[in-house]
């Protein structure tokens, strides 16, 4: 899978690389978001948020949920993810900070937000159940 970005390398080029009060430049900052963002698109391993954009109707867990949708919840990466195995024949696809995973018939199942700025880093979900 291929990562698409928001913004093309012209972009990252254009930005300033004077220091600002964060103590890095805007390119510096724009180059590691993108890069983290890349990671989590590109892996093989699949990685979903473990916060929901909304709460699911019968108050099941964020993993509950994945579960009844016949993922295997692998263990937590970090405070972001979880580690899965998704179901036979689901797929994922990213655009910018927007992923999107189909089910084996090729449904819209779950779409995953995730910003990578080390200053406002956060993920969720949104699930179609």
């Amino acid at each position: 899978m291929t990562y698409k970005p928001n913004y093309t390398k012209e972009d990252i080029r254009k930005s300033s690389t004077i220091t600002n009060a964060s103590g890095q430049s805007p390119q510096f900052i724009l180059t590691g978001e993108e890069c983290s963002q890349r990671a989590i698109a590109e892996s093989e391993t699949w990685l979903l948020a473990k916060k929901m954009n909304r709460i699911s109707q019968d108050n099941r867990t964020v993993k509950d949920t994945l579960e009844a949708l016949g993922f295997t919840v692998l263990g937590e990466t970090d405070d972001l993810f979880f580690q899965v195995q998704p179901p036979e024949g689901w797929t994922k696809e990213t655009q910018g900070y927007w992923t999107t995973a189909k089910d084996q018939n090729g449904n819209e199942r779950i779409t995953q937000f995730f910003k990578g700025a080390f200053y406002d880093r956060d993920a969720f979900l949104n699930i179609q159940e």
